[in-house]
């Protein structure tokens, strides 16, 4: 038995849905806990996670779509949306430094798997 069937049998691809549905979530908890940094046990979450979603959950015909929508993540985690406030009954909210943190936070948590997956794709190049 291949190993694709053995994974398809036992549900593991619900089981990557499930991952990536829980380090979404995750994302947003950190986020919402300390929107300007992240600690280190909660990178190694992210990252952990991450791994597991690269391995077990992006099809082949959906990894070039997840590889450019991680880099479009990636890439707007650079702007400056820090310095978006707004203004409601006398007080100022820094909504960017919400913004900013998340896409800092799933930056983490898919550039690993970004990484999983590309190098799936040089393997599978390599192989033919």
């Amino acid at each position: 038995m291949k190993l694709k069937q053995l994974f398809k049998k036992r549900g593991t691809h619900k089981f990557g849905h499930l991952v990536f549905t829980i380090g979404i979530v995750l994302v947003i908890l950190f986020t919402l806990a300390d929107p300007t940094k992240l600690s280190v046990q909660n990178a190694i979450i992210l990252l952990v996670l991450g791994l597991i979603v690269g391995l077990i959950d992006v099809p082949k015909k959906e990894a070039n779509s997840f590889i450019l929508a991680t880099i479009a993540i990636i890439v707007a985690s650079l702007a400056k949306f820090e310095q978006i406030t707004f203004k409601l009954s006398c007080m100022t909210h820094p909504l960017g430094l919400y913004i900013k943190g998340f896409l800092l936070n799933a930056s983490v948590f898919l550039s690993l798997a970004m990484l999983i997956v590309a190098l799936k794709i040089i393997y599978r190049v390599y192989k033919e």
